[in-house]
């Protein structure tokens, strides 16, 4: 899990989040030289951007618009290193730095890397994530408003369908001969968006740090490192609740490549 999704149900005094459907927008943006992937949902907003030289990446860009923890910014430096490493391996490297950067700069970075090597002019997914009274998780995801995934998520287990009996958290290494490379990344993308929904439930702003959650979680991610998390604070009232609002993420995005 993310350093969010870990968590389900709040802690003795802590208030219960908004509950709700959770909603999630990726656009993926390209420009000669230059890629870019910008994520928000309730909890984040990231713009990443790779520029190249058609082979080689001359650097990583990422600019922390919203963020949940105070330290998420520091993640960067991880995936900026990835600079001078070829546009083909650089994915592949980027994985190499999970823990050390956060969890959904590393996707988005991920998702600009692999459209530089296709040259996509632009790319939309939106996805909804909604659990129901019997504990079902019902999860889409559209692609350029089209619907794509339709999943029913029970245990932790996507149920019907191509991927029925996969797990959420296995997805990467279950599905990966199961689907058209197309639609394995928008699995993943849609992996991300179930495995974060979760933190709907929790009120983060009764939390003064990442640690005051996160105590006995992996670190799976930069703010949720041992030497990091008891002063990842909290930026408080920067949650957004874009499904009670009856809007998508990124109505407002931040711009296009140049």
């Amino acid at each position: 899990m993310t350093a969010l999704g870990e968590v389900s149900e709040p802690g003795a005094g802590a208030r219960r989040g908004p509950g709700g459907a959770y909603r999630r927008c990726v656009r993926i943006t390209g420009a000669p030289g230059r890629q870019q992937a910008e994520m928000e949902d309730d909890f984040h907003h990231f713009v990443t951007a790779v520029r190249h030289d058609g082979g080689v990446i001359q650097a990583v860009e990422i600019e922390s618009v919203r963020t949940p923890w105070a330290t998420c910014f520091m993640a960067a430096r991880a995936l900026e290193t990835l600079a001078g490493q070829p546009l083909e391996a650089g994915a592949r490297l980027a994985a190499a730095v999970r823990n050390a950067g956060c969890t959904h700069m590393l996707d988005q970075v991920a998702l600009a890397i692999a459209h530089a090597a296709r040259a996509t002019p632009r790319l939309d997914y939106r996805m909804e994530v909604e659990a129901g009274p019997d504990g079902a998780i019902r999860a889409q995801l559209f692609r350029d408003g089209a619907p794509l995934l339709d999943w029913r998520v029970e245990q932790g287990a996507i149920v019907g369908g191509v991927l029925d009996g996969v797990s959420v958290t296995a997805l990467p290494r279950q599905a990966a001969d199961r689907l058209a490379p197309d639609l394995l990344e928008a699995a993943m993308v849609l992996r991300r968006a179930v495995r974060i929904s979760g933190a709907r439930s929790l009120d983060l702003d009764d939390f003064p740090t990442a640690g005051a959650i996160a105590k006995a979680q992996p670190a799976t991610c930069y703010s949720l490192l041992p030497e990091i998390r008891d002063r990842a604070h909290r930026n408080k009232g920067t949650m957004k609740n874009f499904s009670a609002e009856g809007r998508w993420p990124l109505a407002e995005a931040r711009g296009t490549p140049s």
